[in-house]
């Protein structure tokens, strides 16, 4: 891929663009990367604004990667007095997931994502939903709090810089090694705050799965309204939701009059219960049941 692509792709989020006459954008471009560590002299080099911006620029330089692009403020780096030309983005996010697509595309598509979010329940709902497709003979693989699952719930080496969701490029480098693998499926949480910051963006869900609401994270969000609302996106990021309807907040996107309930009550489509890793469900009348076997400690009540 040449660097004529990777400028192409963001050309909407380009807020200027320093020592512009340098940049060779018939030059061969291999990968892109947000960690200074990875640098290749033919890496694009992604540097997202924060107090510690300046410290990472100069350890990317000493690494020599084709181009850095930035949300810095425009032309704060001029005085590292360096060749490597800068581009500044207007807009983080939309740049990032545009160069996923760009470099990560024919993986993403080969795949299918189930998401699951919620305040708790996260990890309990991604290993039984990726222990239900295993047992349909799926390939799936679980990324979450506990960390990267292959099928056979081996942990994978992959080092997370954020806890839960993996950051953007962090999580196509996953997608790309299990499409790689021939993988069907990958489960995995989304949290309120990988949402908000767009981080899964790049993805769209057969499935999005919201399993309970109450206050958390607030020094993140300030208000629960504002964390409803980034648990909400997920939902346009998705064919379809199951939500729990016993969560209020969650009602809003629930389309149907059935809802997922161990309560008792005249309109219950079907309801659950959970013994000895056997996860029973009733179904107008019919029950059915599935040995989920979960490997490690899980917290059912969630």
């Amino acid at each position: 891929m040449k660097i004529l692509d990777v400028i192409s792709q963001i050309e909407q989020e380009i807020l200027v663009s320093n020592n512009n006459y340098k940049i060779n954008i018939d030059k061969e471009c291999t990968d892109i990367t947000t960690m200074y560590q990875n640098i290749k002299t033919s890496s694009v080099f992604i540097l997202k604004a924060s107090n510690r911006s300046k410290i990472y620029a100069e350890k990317a330089i000493s690494k020599n990667p084709i181009l850095i692009l930035t949300n810095m403020e425009a032309n704060s780096l001029d005085d590292m007095k360096s060749d490597i030309p800068v581009i500044y983005l207007s807009n983080y996010a939309s740049a990032i997931n545009k160069l996923v697509h760009l470099f990560y595309d024919k993986y993403i598509e080969s795949l299918k994502f189930i998401a699951v979010t919620g305040t708790n329940g996260k990890t309990t709902t991604s290993h039984m939903v990726g222990k239900i497709l295993s047992k349909l003979d799926k390939r799936v693989a679980v990324v979450g709090t506990l960390g990267v699952y292959d099928s056979k719930f081996n942990k994978m080496n992959f080092n997370h810089s954020t806890p839960t969701t993996p950051m953007h490029i962090e999580f196509a480098e996953i997608i790309k090694y299990f499409a790689e693998k021939n993988y069907d499926y990958i489960v995995y949480e989304a949290t309120s705050i990988a949402l908000d910051q767009k981080r899964v963006n790049f993805i769209y869900n057969e499935l999005a799965i919201f399993t309970n609401f109450s206050s958390e994270h607030l020094e993140y969000h300030h208000t629960l309204e504002n964390y409803l609302e980034a648990k909400l996106k997920l939902n346009a990021l998705s064919k379809k939701s199951i939500v729990n309807y016993d969560s209020e907040e969650y009602r809003k996107i629930g389309y149907d009059r059935y809802h997922f309930s161990n309560n008792q009550k005249n309109d219950m489509y079907y309801k659950y219960s959970i013994e000895e890793n056997k996860l029973s469900i009733w179904i107008d009348g019919n029950v059915y049941q599935i040995n989920i076997a979960l490997n490690g400690i899980h917290n059912y009540i969630n």
